[in-house]
C-alpha cells in the first residue's frame, strides 16, 4: 500500500486540474462548468470531485478522480464517513479500507472552518483542505488568512487529540487571478512541523 505524501498529492492535483481545465478550450463551455463556483455549485462539484454518471457537459472524469488515478489509488466519492472524498489503496472498495487521504472541499471560505475541523479530527496519513479565495460575495481571503486559520484549529486539536508526527496536511487555495482562470497556492505541513512554522 502506497501512501501519497503531501508534495506527491500536491503535484498529482496540479497536472490533473490542467489536464481536466485544458478539455475546455471554448469560452462558453467553460464558463458553464466555472459558472458552478459561484451559482451552480452542484456543476463545479462535478468537475472537482464527483465520479460515476456525469452532466452530459463534462468530459472527463473530475479532478480528484484523475489525481487518485495518477497516484495509483482508488478514490471514493460517496460521503464515507462524511467526508468529500477518501483515497484508498488500489482495489479497495469498502468504505473501512485504511483510508491514506482524507479530503474535504468547499467553494466558498466562509464554511471552510468545518472541513478544517473535520480534516484534523480523522487519523489517515494524508489530509487535503480546498477552497477558493473568493466567495459568492466577493469578499476574498489569501493564504495568510487561510494558514492563520489552520493554524487555530490545529493547535486547538492538538490539545486534546495526538497523532503520528509523520501525518501529512496540503490546503489548497483556488486563487482568481483572471476571470475564469485559477491560481492555486498551497499550505504544507507535517504534524510534526505544524502549520505555524512553514514560510
Amino acid at each position: 500500500m502506497s501512501k501519497p505524501t503531501a508534495n506527491e498529492f500536491v503535484q498529482a492535483f496540479l497536472t490533473s486540474y490542467e489536464e481536466c481545465r485544458s478539455l475546455y478550450p471554448e469560452k462558453e463551455i467553460w464558463n458553464q462548468v466555472w459558472g458552478g463556483r459561484h451559482g451552480n455549485a452542484l456543476m463545479w462539484s462535478w468537475f472537482m470531485l464527483y465520479k460515476g454518471d456525469r452532466p452530459p457537459l463534462l468530459r472527463s472524469e473530475s479532478v480528484i478522480e484523475r489525481t487518485a488515478a495518477n497516484l495509483d489509488l482508488e478514490y471514493c466519492d460517496v460521503n464515507q464517513l462524511q467526508f468529500d472524498g477518501l483515497l484508498c489503496a488500489k482495489g479497495c472498495k469498502s468504505p473501512f479500507s485504511p483510508i491514506l487521504a482524507a479530503l474535504e472541499h468547499e467553494n466558498v471560505h466562509p464554511g471552510f472552518d468545518t472541513e478544517i475541523w473535520k480534516l484534523m479530527s480523522v487519523r489517515c496519513p494524508l489530509k487535503v483542505g480546498i477552497t477558493y479565495s473568493i466567495n459568492e460575495s466577493g469578499k476574498r481571503i489569501s493564504l495568510e488568512q487561510l494558514r492563520d486559520r489552520v493554524i487555530r484549529h490545529f493547535e486547538a486539536v492538538s490539545q486534546v487529540i495526538d497523532e503520528d508526527p509523520s501525518t501529512e496536511y496540503v490546503f489548497l487555495l483556488g486563487c482568481e487571478e483572471a476571470p475564469c482562470s485559477l491560481i492555486w497556492k498551497t499550505l504544507v505541513f507535517s504534524k510534526l512541523q505544524g502549520p505555524r512554522n512553514i514560510a
